[in-house]
């Protein structure tokens, strides 16, 4: 069986939350192979909660976050001001005041909404890259996926994949392509999805 795709032009704007969100899956699959004990804890905390993006915050949390920061950095300013004055007295506010400035900065920091997340770049970087390439067909055999230089990548070697609405990423080496649906030349996108894993469950 030959599935084949020819790649078009690249939407990056539509596709990035979906690239991102893919991203984001592989970093957690990653994290549950290293530490899963750690995710075991994380996976109890999460029982019978209503699922949450890890890139969200609550409005509330914000406004506790703003308040708590807003108040830290003025404590810490507070306690700095003087302690420059006289460091050599006043060593113990000093430290103190620095630490309450760094936290309050880290809090206030926190509540941006729109601050970019280091899948958001990645995806961001794969996407522009995918679309600044040339048009290549990419084909899917028995004996693995080709690329258009000639590599052959065999499904033992893809280490992630994860199905978007417009397509799927794949992971290997270090290496990693975006494939849309619509690109799919020959074959059919469900027999394909199907297929492929199959493949790469053997």
């Amino acid at each position: 069986m030959k599935f084949c795709f020819q790649t078009s032009a690249y939407d990056v704007s539509r596709l990035l939350p979906e690239v991102t969100d893919a991203l984001d899956k592989r970093m957690e699959a990653e994290g549950r192979k290293r530490l899963p004990g750690l995710w075991k804890a994380i996976d109890r905390q999460r029982e019978g909660k209503a699922p949450m993006n890890v890139n969200e915050m609550t409005r509330g949390r914000r406004i506790y976050r703003r308040v708590v920061g807003t108040l830290l950095l003025l404590v810490g300013l507070f306690l700095v001001i003087p302690g420059l004055a006289a460091p050599d007295k006043l060593l113990g506010p000093l430290l103190a005041g620095l630490f309450a400035v760094g936290t309050a900065v880290y809090y206030l920091y926190s509540t941006r909404k729109n601050k970019v997340t280091a899948a958001q770049k990645q995806a961001q970087r794969l996407l522009e890259a995918i679309a600044k390439a040339p048009p290549q067909q990419v084909v899917f055999s028995d004996a693995g996926m080709l690329l258009r230089d000639g590599e052959t990548v065999s499904y033992e070697a893809i280490t992630f994949c994860a199905e978007t609405p417009s397509g799927v990423l794949l992971n290997w080496a270090d290496k990693a392509t975006f494939l849309q649906k619509k690109d799919l030349a020959e074959g059919e996108w469900t027999d394909f999805a199907a297929w492929l894993q199959e493949k790469r469950q053997r």
